[in-house]
């Protein structure tokens, strides 16, 4: 195995905003406790790999892991969990990342769209998906 990132994760995400729900059980003085949720591979590109973490965050590298940035979307907060990405099949600036927010009460469905590899974000509303289909 080949270690190709630091942790990616939040270094405190803080408490939640209802303190007992949605922490899992953790004490809020425990830093780090977030994981890559999931990872979009390029289609387009060698090397390009897209993460998002279960605490809200989006990073994104370019070089096979030598470096990363960060690209979250400015509306993502901690207990936010980026449940999916994927990287687009035609654009190599371009991927999806799928929010999951019900830890902060917020039940909707959440779908942003970056064309310019995470420099900024457009949050695609669910009535355009509805009728897309």
């Amino acid at each position: 195995m080949q270690v190709i990132s630091p942790d990616l994760t939040r270094e405190d995400p803080g408490v939640p905003p209802k303190p007992g729900r949605g922490d899992g059980g953790r004490r809020s003085s425990e830093k780090r406790r977030g994981v890559i949720y999931t990872i979009g591979l390029s289609y387009v590109r060698a090397g390009e790999i897209w993460a998002g973490t279960d605490d809200g965050l989006v990073q994104l590298t370019q070089d096979e892991g030598k470096t990363w940035s960060d690209v979250t979307p400015p509306e993502l907060t901690p207990w936010s969990k980026v449940t999916h990405i994927e990287a687009s099949h035609s654009d190599a600036a371009t991927a999806y990342a799928a929010v999951d927010r019900h830890r902060l009460e917020d039940y909707r469905a959440h779908l942003y769209r970056t064309r310019d590899f995470g420099k900024t974000w457009q949050h695609v509303p669910m009535e355009y998906l509805t009728e897309a289909s």
